[in-house]
């Protein structure tokens, strides 16, 4: 598996544990495991699992998919990201003439640049952004780029960032 190439070589990956608030497995997530207990010279950091919680980071997304696999969860609900600035054109979808001319908001309307999305592909960033945080934090000497080097980092790092996750 192409996951295992990337793990022999230190490198994390993230994926998204899918969108249709469902318990069938979801792949490339569902391939996820916990990572090793013991960081040693043959750990090999595991793919990581996603889901997406709430704005109020106590609750699980109801899309967020229930896989057993899954490692965190991370914000995946309204998360507002740039956009290309385009205006799809689909059009308000009332118009009304009280105290002056008044609509809804186009839902294809990204003219401002930015728009809210929500899903497991967008909780799945966030952790990599604590991954990265966490590498950068950790004081290691990170020009080390053997494949040892990168493998216990990365196994350290992932272990911190899932700190307090549900097994």
């Amino acid at each position: 598996m192409v996951f295992d190439g990337f793990a022999a070589h230190g490198v994390l990956v993230g994926a998204g544990g899918g969108n249709e608030g469902c318990e069938l497995p979801f792949v490339p997530a569902a391939l996820a495991k916990r990572p090793p207990a013991r960081v040693t010279d043959k750990s090999q950091p595991p793919l990581a699992s996603v889901g997406a919680h709430n704005p109020d980071g106590s609750s699980i997304a109801l899309f967020s998919n229930a896989l057993p696999v899954v490692s965190a969860y991370r914000p995946g609900v309204s998360v507002v990201s740039t956009y290309p600035q385009i205006n799809g054109a689909a059009g308000a979808s009332t118009v009304a003439g009280v105290g002056g001319e008044r609509r809804t908001v186009d839902p294809d309307d990204y003219s401002l640049g930015f728009a809210a999305w929500s899903g497991t592909s967008f909780a799945t960033p966030v952790l990599a952004a604590q991954l990265a945080a966490q590498l950068i934090d950790s004081g290691d000497d990170l020009t080390d780029v053997s494949d040892v080097a990168m493998r216990r980092r990365a196994v350290r790092a992932l272990k911190e960032c899932l700190k307090g996750e549900r097994p």
